[in-house]
């Protein structure tokens, strides 16, 4: 077994808005190791650098490069840390190309199938949704990616463990006490 085998990986996942970010650094600032999400990483770089792999320009070109992205990040969690959170797995890229109708690639797919979580923890959505300069999608579509996105872990055969909306702190300890 690898060291990368050995970190204990446990995923925040759902719709975008629902508070998974607030949560992971909230996580990190009690000293747990996380990884923040990789697609708005991504975004923030390509808007930067006056890239055009966005979302709402490319999506197959952005959701493999938010994969590229996600898989190296997870490669280098250093070999001394036993457990690690993340801000979206793997699989989420499955369901993004769900929603738009996308066939998601035979590399995706494999590598979701392969990908090795703990647990998985779904965000439930937060009653109000933040539009921001990475975060473009409405009410409705937020919605339909949350579904995709725990059909998608409920494809592969996790249990997902629900997150309900609740003050922040208090998400973070739910998370905490079950990891």
């Amino acid at each position: 077994m690898t060291n990368y085998e050995m970190t204990k990986k446990y995923v925040l996942t759902g719709g975008p808005g629902n508070g998974k970010s607030t949560i992971i650094e909230i996580l990190n600032s009690k000293g747990v190791y996380t990884i923040d999400e990789a697609a708005n990483y991504f975004i923030k770089e390509q808007q930067r650098n006056g890239g055009n792999i966005l979302p709402w320009r490319d999506k197959h070109a952005f959701q493999m490069s938010v994969f590229e992205i996600q898989s190296k990040w997870e490669k280098e969690i250093p070999a001394s840390i036993e457990k690690a959170v993340l801000d979206r797995g793997i699989p989420d890229g499955i369901a993004y190309y769900h929603v738009y109708d996308l066939s998601p690639p035979r590399e995706l797919v494999e590598a979701a199938k392969n990908a090795k979580y703990e647990s998985v923890f779904l965000v439930e959505p937060l009653k109000e949704l933040e539009i921001t300069e990475t975060r473009r999608e409405n009410r409705p579509l937020q919605i339909k990616i949350h579904n995709a996105i725990k059909n998608v872990y409920e494809d592969l055969g996790y249990d997902l463990i629900k997150v309900p909306v609740m003050e922040k702190e208090a998400r973070a300890k739910y998370i905490l006490g079950r990891i």
